[in-house]
C-alpha cells in the first residue's frame, strides 16, 4: 500500500469515527469489516471463510464468568455502558462451545485498538484462558496445535501502518500458568506462542468482529447486582 492510499484510508476512517457522532450510520457487519481489513491493510489474501454471528441467548454460566472476571468494572460507577457480547465456538475440539467475549465500553476498545477475552467452556462453568488485543477481528484458523486451534490477529497494519510492532500475527496455544495484566486485563497468556503471518498467505477460517465501530450486537447488561 502506497503512502498516498494510507492516508486515503486513514482520513476516511477517521471521517467515519467523527461523522457517527453526528449521524446514525449503518452497522458494520462482520464481513465488511473483516474484508475492508484485508483490502486496505493489504499483506494477506482471503480465502474461505466464514462469519461468526454475536449470540442473542443469554448464557448463565457465561455471566457469571464475566462477573468473576470484570468485578472491579461492575462496581466502578463511573463507568458507563456495562455490557457485553459474546460468540460460541468450539476452539479445543472438546465438543463444548467456548467464548470470545467483548466488553462494549471504553474498557474494551480504543482508539489504538479491542480487547478481545476468550472464555474456556468446562462443564458447568467458564475457564479465562486468553485475552487479545488487536484492531479489526480475530480468525480461527482450521489448523491446531495440540487440539487448540491457531488464531489470527487481523490486522495491525491498517491503523499503524508504519508500527513495526504491529502485524498480521498466527497465535498458537501453549498450556501455561503465566499470568500477564493486572484487574480486568489479568489473564493466563496461553496463546502467547505469536509468528508473523508471511506476506501473500492466504487465510482461511472463521471470522470473530469485535470492532465496536458502528457495531449493533446483541448485548448483556454487566451492571452490578
Amino acid at each position: 500500500m502506497s503512502f498516498i492510499d494510507i492516508k486515503k484510508f486513514l482520513l476516511g476512517f477517521f471521517g467515519v469515527i467523527f461523522t457517527s457522532a453526528f449521524v446514525n450510520i449503518p452497522p458494520v457487519s462482520a464481513q465488511s469489516a473483516f474484508d475492508m481489513a484485508i483490502e486496505k491493510g493489504g499483506g494477506i489474501q482471503k480465502g474461505r471463510v466464514s462469519y461468526l454471528s454475536f449470540s442473542s441467548k443469554f448464557n448463565p454460566s457465561l455471566d457469571a464468568a464475566v462477573r468473576r472476571q470484570f468485578k472491579s468494572l461492575i462496581s466502578n460507577t463511573y463507568i458507563s455502558n456495562k455490557t457485553y457480547s459474546y460468540v460460541e465456538v468450539d476452539i479445543n475440539n472438546d465438543g463444548r462451545k467456548d467464548a470470545f467475549v467483548q466488553i462494549n465500553n471504553s474498557l474494551g476498545s480504543g482508539s489504538g485498538g479491542n480487547h478481545t477475552w476468550v472464555f474456556q467452556s468446562k462443564e458447568n462453568s467458564y475457564e479465562l484462558v486468553n485475552i487479545f488485543y488487536h484492531q479489526v477481528a480475530l480468525v480461527i484458523l482450521p489448523n491446531n496445535i495440540s487440539g487448540w486451534q491457531n488464531i489470527l490477529r487481523v490486522p495491525g497494519k491498517i491503523f499503524t501502518p508504519n508500527n513495526p510492532n504491529m502485524f498480521y500475527s498466527q497465535c498458537s496455544y501453549i498450556p501455561s500458568k503465566q499470568w500477564e495484566g493486572d484487574r480486568d486485563f489479568s489473564s493466563p497468556n496461553n496463546y502467547r506462542n505469536c509468528q508473523k503471518v508471511q506476506l501473500n498467505s492466504v487465510v482461511s477460517g472463521m471470522v470473530v468482529n469485535t470492532s465496536t465501530f458502528g457495531r449493533n450486537y446483541p448485548a448483556f447488561d454487566l451492571a452490578y447486582k
